[in-house]
């Protein structure tokens, strides 16, 4: 059974990765809201991953992405910081549940601790790309609003195909 997840979880991803270099990687709304929807590989990382391979795991997505994105760098090690703040976040706000859950997703935790989740660490991720990407400080204002817009885009793709592909049944730990 683990390993058919595994398999699942693997083949996910690189449908996501796929999504994001040919369709995503040209979809900007109002010219400041990006979506980058594989930041969601990252947020559903089963909890049986040991941390040292969650962070192998984000460095790789990100240095993935950044090949296509011709950004040098950037998108690693925004991942790297979701990845590598995502358990300390997962330890304090993680809720308390009869059975243990394995995967982090709608289905499993609820939706408004979800959004929560996604939100806040989307944000992280979108703050890294955005003011890395800016590096200037009269851009800020400018930079902030590419963030918050790029976070809602991103959180709602998310949810959306959450809702489409999340099986009903919850994933519990065995």
């Amino acid at each position: 059974m683990r390993s058919n997840s595994n398999l699942k979880y693997i083949l996910g991803s690189l449908l996501i990765i796929l999504i994001q270099i040919t369709i995503l990687k040209n979809i900007v709304l109002f010219d400041v809201a990006f979506c980058f929807l594989y930041v969601a590989i990252l947020l559903s990382i089963p909890f049986t991953v040991g941390r040292v391979w969650q962070l192998i795991i984000g460095f790789l997505v990100g240095l993935l992405i950044d090949v296509f994105y011709n950004s040098i760098g950037i998108h690693a090690s925004a991942c790297l910081l979701l990845t590598f703040i995502r358990p300390i976040f997962l330890q304090y706000n993680f809720p308390r549940t009869p059975d243990p859950i394995n995967v982090p997703n709608v289905k499993n935790t609820g939706f408004s601790w979800y959004i929560g989740y996604s939100f806040f660490l989307v944000f992280l991720h979108q703050c890294v790309i955005f003011f890395v990407e800016a590096s200037n400080k009269s851009l800020f204002f400018l930079t902030l609003y590419k963030v918050f817009a790029s976070t809602i885009f991103t959180v709602l793709v998310i949810l959306i195909v959450q809702y489409l592909t999340v099986s009903g049944r919850k994933e519990r730990l065995l």
